[in-house]
């Protein structure tokens, strides 16, 4: 084979472009030319690097706008970088290109093929508009920019175990639900301003994310989008008129409502927060204590569910409604104090809160009676109620 590369090309629609149909080359980096014979390289034809087994990384001109279906397939490149110049790629394009590790798309409006990365098990870098994330051929991918306009859809990056950080760019409206579920490795998270949604469960079990800052264009927040987190801090952009951060939770000021903590969070006594969403505090495996100042009235469904580490409540004076398994899975907790000010609990508050044995009520017997109590608060467990004038047995 020469030492020079040969290139075989297919004149274009006009004596001014070609099509680059052939690369022949021993070299493992080439920068393909803007020129060949007079005319500008413009497309990339497919197959084109079929002759070149040793080729590994490619430098494409900005005269290139197109590029075929199956231009790299089955080659052997291993990074390569797409110039803003291209506006469509083919489909099948880097088919089986499987020791394909880093590849960047520059153009986030650029028209993307179907099955574009089919078979390309062993990407490690990619930064790529949003509609090129499909199929499951991303799994490997440890740094991640998603670019272009649209939304990140249910499970588009569930179980990357390999996933350690993660831009997206201007452009991203919402985050669907379980978007990147259980991406353990996951660190590292930025977001754009453009952002309005995140749904529920789009951080859940991810166990490496130790911070998390809310952009300003954020509307919603729904529940448990954290939920078996690793979170140690909470931050709310500065310019967002919607939600506050303070003692390391996430408010949303109209509601007066606290919709995330973690293990660090001191919940504000101010009056800014009277209700704790669903689901605030799911799974915050790290949290061992916590405080519900009397300002809060109502503590949702599945607020604390399986903090296993949570040993310590303290239920100020104030609180009137607890919902379901507002406290199950809680398996650590001994003891509780329910305020005299509860009316209403709801089912399975302390199911499968295995060391629980004592429940203290700020309250008579007769008061105890008076409130509205689901049979079923208790769930399986099994504790002594201890009023401020006897003991109710029924829940041994």
């Amino acid at each position: 084979m020469s030492d020079m590369p040969v290139f075989k090309i297919k004149r274009g629609g006009d004596d001014r472009s070609c099509v680059l149909k052939k690369v022949v080359t021993a070299e493992q980096s080439l920068e393909l030319p803007k020129y060949i014979d007079g005319m500008y390289v413009t497309v990339i034809g497919g197959g084109a690097f079929k002759k070149s087994p040793r080729l590994k990384s490619v430098i494409i001109p900005d005269t290139v706008t197109a590029i075929a279906p199956k231009a790299f397939a089955g080659s052997n490149i291993e990074s390569i970088v797409i110039p803003r110049s291209v506006t469509a790629i083919g489909d099948k394009a880097f088919d089986k290109c499987v020791y394909l590790r880093e590849i960047t798309v520059e153009n986030p409006a650029a028209k993307l093929g179907k099955s574009l990365f089919s078979g390309c098990y062993n990407i490690r870098r990619a930064s790529l508009p949003v509609s090129a994330f499909v199929g499951r051929w991303f799994t490997t991918v440890e740094d991640l920019t998603v670019t272009g306009n649209g939304i990140i859809s249910e499970n588009m990056f569930k179980d990357c175990g390999a996933l350690k950080s993660v831009t997206v760019g201007e452009g991203i409206t919402e985050l669907r639900e379980k978007a990147f579920c259980d991406c353990t490795a996951l660190a590292r998270v930025v977001l754009p301003d453009s952002l309005s949604i995140i749904e529920e469960d789009v951080f859940e079990d991810c166990g490496a994310l130790k911070s998390f800052t809310v952009p300003k264009g954020v509307t919603e927040i729904w529940w448990e989008a954290f939920s078996g987190c690793a979170i140690e801090s909470f931050d709310v952009d500065k310019d967002n008129p919607n939600f506050r951060s303070d003692g390391n939770c996430i408010i949303e000021i109209a509601e007066k409502k606290l919709i995330a903590g973690c293990a660090n969070s001191v919940i504000p006594d101010d009056g800014s927060v009277n209700y704790i969403e669903d689901g605030a505090f799911s799974e915050c495996k790290e949290l061992n204590a916590i405080v519900i100042p009397s300002a809060v009235k109502t503590i949702g469904d599945h607020v604390f569910v399986n903090c296993v580490k949570l040993e310590s409540i303290v239920l100020s004076e104030g609180v009137e409604e607890i919902c379901d398994f507002a406290f199950a899975g809680c398996s650590h907790l001994e003891a509780i104090n329910l305020p005299s000010t509860v009316k209403e609990l709801g089912f399975g508050i302390f199911g499968d809160c295995e060391w629980l044995s004592d429940v203290f009520f700020n309250g008579t017997i007769a008061a105890w009676r008076d409130v509205r109590v689901d049979k079923y608060f208790g769930g399986n467990s099994s504790f002594v109620l201890h009023c401020t004038d006897g003991d109710v047995e029924d829940y041994k």
